[in-house]
């Protein structure tokens, strides 16, 4: 294979890369480099990041490319240095969690999602498929949070999930922030109001 001369093989890979960036969310390349940056996140942390600031951080660094004298406006420095151990941040303890005035103890947040989700479907028989649909078309085709089998939300990887029913499975491996973004986004398909039809509280409320 010849070789490029380094000037020349510098710009044409830059120019590669900033294609990379600038792909729509749907493009595989861009779709591979979120997975890969996620996967190596979550192999530091133990906690696979929301897909959203994998993008928005990919983002960032295509406006950070097309201006590299300057940091972009607005861009925030990162928490950590390159040496620096990765901060966890304390868990989050399930105090109560009341759906539709009926209280189920639980302390595990991922069995939270669980019981919420399968609570919702014994009081609508098509909320699961609802909120499969609804989940899919408002993340344009990305990572679902909720699938039909493991294959379908991590492809050959393994992750953590519960499963729901006999015929579901949900991810749960995200922090408690983003399990209870997805509670809410349940009650909103399921036509309930979060904080009154269902309630979860923590011992930090």
């Amino acid at each position: 294979m010849p070789s490029m001369k380094s000037s020349w093989g510098h710009r044409v890979i830059l120019s590669a890369w900033r294609d990379i960036l600038e792909a729509s969310e749907s493009d595989k390349s861009f779709t591979l480099l979120v997975d890969v940056l996620a996967d190596r996140v979550e192999s530091k942390v133990g906690v696979r990041p929301d897909d959203n600031d994998v993008v928005n951080f990919l983002r960032s660094l295509q406006r950070s490319t097309d201006s590299p004298e300057s940091e972009p406006k607005g861009s925030e420095p990162s928490p950590l240095g390159p040496g620096d151990p990765p901060v966890k941040s304390p868990p989050v303890r399930i105090k109560e969690l009341v759906i539709l005035g009926r209280p189920y103890p639980c302390k595990n947040q991922s069995k939270v999602m669980a019981i919420v989700f399968e609570k919702l479907q014994e009081e609508d028989p098509n909320f699961l498929r609802r909120f499969y649909e609804h989940s899919r078309n408002r993340r344009g085709g990305g990572r679902q949070y909720l699938g039909r089998n493991q294959q379908e939300l991590f492809g050959d990887n393994k992750r953590s999930h519960e499963k729901i029913g006999r015929d579901w499975v949900i991810s749960t491996n995200y922090q408690w922030e983003k399990k209870e973004e997805i509670i809410q986004l349940a009650a909103v398909v399921a036509g309930l109001k979060f904080g009154r039809d269902i309630i979860i509280t923590t011992y930090d409320d």
